[in-house]
């Protein structure tokens, strides 16, 4: 391992555990979005003490790098989120599936446009709905999901 691969490598490791430690205090953030800050943040420092190391690595042995880091480092890889938008009323009780997992419902105050569709909010699960699910309470992956459902009138 060469000098700017063990800088890297200490750098992540300092950044993970002060990403831990922040986590602790407010649980509000997700290991996907600590994941894309040090992606972010990775290929920074890679260009800063290795730019010609960036240049022969791809955008995936980045991803992969920290991936590796991530879990070396005992830290558990960021689990997947399913985002669908609410085309027809904002997100609330009786409004997407019981029995799923959800991670987080947020509302708009308006209806706005996002993903190539004017939604009213998003609600966020752990796992995927089926399609029947998804047709049943009009709840949208992004804007070319909408055109499945073709309405009679």
């Amino acid at each position: 391992m060469n000098t700017d691969e063990k800088i890297l490598q200490e750098t992540l490791r300092v950044l993970f555990e002060e990403w831990d430690r922040s986590e602790k205090q407010e649980q509000s953030f997700a290991n996907a979005q600590n994941l894309a800050k040090v992606e972010d943040f990775a290929l920074q420092l890679v260009e800063k003490v290795a730019p010609n190391t960036l240049n022969e690595m791809t955008s995936l042995d980045v991803q992969d790098y920290i991936l590796k880091s991530y879990k070396r480092l005992g830290y558990e890889s960021p689990k997947t989120v399913y985002r669908y938008y609410s085309t027809q009323r904002p997100v609330n009780i009786h409004t997407y599936p019981s029995g799923m997992n959800v991670l987080n419902i947020k509302n708009y105050d308006n209806r706005l446009s996002v993903e190539g569709l004017k939604a009213w909010g998003y609600i966020e699960f752990d796992a995927p709905l089926t399609d029947d699910e998804k047709l049943d309470y009009d709840l949208y992956v992004n804007g070319e999901d909408e055109e499945r459902v073709t309405l009679p009138f």
